[in-house]
């Protein structure tokens, strides 16, 4: 298990948001703590967003209907910004550095704050290849249905286990996980 991170006021940091009504949406951030609310078994940390690190469609597509808390001691709520007011990513940030930035503070675990670009990085990567792994397994079993009839019809595991691997084989060779054992644990 993880251990959590122990950060000061004012320190730059790097933290991943996710949210209680869209927890498959995990949105890289990088953010200035504003303030800390320790606890031993999870700090929590009141961050200003400085920079996200996706693209401005899958921003659209998410961080808009995310509920966020937004001090240390409250509930989740939405963030009253509209996705049609921004054109890009460098709008919504300068939004968020606007004088009444305060509004837009976050509340994030300390489980999900790191220090440095790359271990950031490391966790979003884990965290994304779950989320298309638990995908995937969907689609294998909505592909192998019985009635289905359509053009993405499997007979079973092993054609659509043969289909990944045509597909998707070249892209694991330098990532130190086997295809094969991949799609088997996705069974």
């Amino acid at each position: 298990m993880p251990k959590h991170r122990i950060f000061d006021k004012g320190k730059s940091i790097y933290a991943i948001l996710t949210s209680y009504n869209k927890p498959n949406a995990h949105l890289p951030v990088k953010c200035i703590i504003m303030d800390t609310k320790w606890d031993p078994v999870n700090p929590k940390y009141l961050v200003k967003i400085i920079n996200f690190y996706d693209g401005y469609l899958f921003i659209k597509d998410n961080f808009f209907d995310m509920t966020f808390s937004k001090s240390l001691s409250e509930r989740a709520r939405s963030m009253r910004l509209k996705a049609t007011d921004f054109k890009n990513c460098e709008d919504l940030t300068n939004h968020f550095n606007s004088p009444n930035a305060s509004r837009y503070y976050i509340a994030v675990d300390s489980l999900m704050c790191f220090a440095r670009k790359f271990e950031m990085n490391e966790r979003f990567s884990m965290l994304q290849l779950y989320m298309i792994s638990k995908s995937l397994k969907q689609a294998q079993i909505s592909a192998g249905r019985k009635l289905y009839r359509g053009p993405m019809k499997v007979d079973g595991i092993s054609e659509y286990n043969t289909r990944m691997k045509r597909a998707w084989s070249d892209t694991f060779k330098n990532t130190g996980i086997d295809i094969d054992k991949y799609l088997d644990s996705i069974i």
